[in-house]
């Protein structure tokens, strides 16, 4: 199976190269090699990679600078996301998009259900939510 993980200079992304089981095909990008808020680059390496799966690591993780930097967190966070399902929609792949506790509020006592009301307090929280949608 060809599998693509984005974010893989990432310690996440590292770690999924890292314990990749054998029989899966890993290739890999990170911000080095394919800008994610390039959407005719993702595009084209979407179409290169030709993955049955793609892993999505990559985050816009700058907590604080996202607050001044909305419109690139979104770009990394939502609208990445959205090129990598809409590349995929139609070949049978899936997306794996991995998100944050940042989407919710950080009022609960009792960890998070996957299905719990998302109140994102923060851009970088807004951003990940909208990368979920």
């Amino acid at each position: 199976m060809r599998v693509l993980i984005t974010g893989a200079g990432g310690q996440l992304g590292g770690a999924l190269q890292r314990l990749a089981p054998a029989w899966a095909e890993i290739s890999a990008i990170d911000v080095a090699d394919c800008d994610l808020t390039d959407v005719p680059m993702l595009t084209a390496r979407l179409v290169v990679e030709a993955p049955e799966l793609i892993l999505n690591a990559a985050a816009y993780t700058a907590v604080d600078k996202a607050e001044s930097d909305e419109e690139t967190a979104r770009a990394i966070n939502a609208g990445a996301v959205a090129v990598m399902v809409e590349a995929m929609a139609g070949t049978g792949g899936k997306v794996v998009h991995v998100s944050t506790d940042y989407v919710f509020d950080g009022t609960s006592s009792t960890p998070y259900a996957p299905d719990a009301a998302r109140n994102p307090q923060s851009a970088y929280g807004r951003t990940k939510a909208e990368g979920e949608d």
